[in-house]
């Protein structure tokens, strides 16, 4: 005669089981599951190579340019000469058009179909208060141009919660032409 299990040591073992998984983690036992995991993936393949893949082509960026805050390098405003940029392609010209306010003009690259992004150039800015670069899809410039506004958090003083003393915090944004910015047209 052949000795079959009942379904009721079959739920009971299931039930062992269900338990044993939810209640592992509590004694340690998923940390050394996953230790000797990890063990075994990389005696296995630790030592295994591949063939060199292929270079990548270069990069997508259709337009870059770093541009120098006019703080450092005057330029001029209402569209005159340009402001100085480097490191730079793809970019034609940079113009100040007020305080924090400038065009880049990529030609053949719309700000209505192409979003940019900007970052602060650290290299080219004075390290007093928050500063920002923000690219403004709403308002382009005249042309192929992205508008870009530069801001600056200054220090604010204010008092306390208790009222017996003041500390310093980022105040609100103002334009600020200091603060040179790097930006990139994909």
């Amino acid at each position: 005669m052949t000795w079959r299990p009942k379904w009721g040591h079959v739920v009971i073992a299931l039930a062992v089981i269900a338990a044993l998984a939810i209640a592992s983690p509590v004694f340690g036992l998923d940390k050394s599951i996953k230790k000797a995991i990890k063990k075994e993936v990389a005696k296995q393949i630790g030592k295994a190579t591949g063939p060199a893949g292929a270079n990548g082509t270069n990069g997508t960026a259709r337009a870059y340019a770093r541009v120098l805050p006019p703080a450092a390098v005057p330029c001029v405003l209402d569209g005159g000469s340009g402001c100085h940029h480097d490191h730079d392609r793809g970019a034609a010209a940079v113009t100040h058009t007020g305080s924090g306010s400038y065009c880049v003009t990529a030609p053949g690259i719309s700000p209505v179909a192409v979003p940019a992004v900007v970052s602060v150039d650290i290299s080219t800015t004075p390290a007093s208060g928050n500063t920002s670069a923000i690219v403004d899809t709403e308002s382009s410039c005249v042309g192929d141009g992205f508008r870009v506004f530069t801001d600056r958090h200054p220090s604010t003083a204010v008092r306390n919660a208790a009222d017996n003393g003041s500390i310093n915090v980022a105040g609100n944004a103002v334009a600020a032409d200091d603060v040179g910015f790097t930006i990139v047209i994909p």
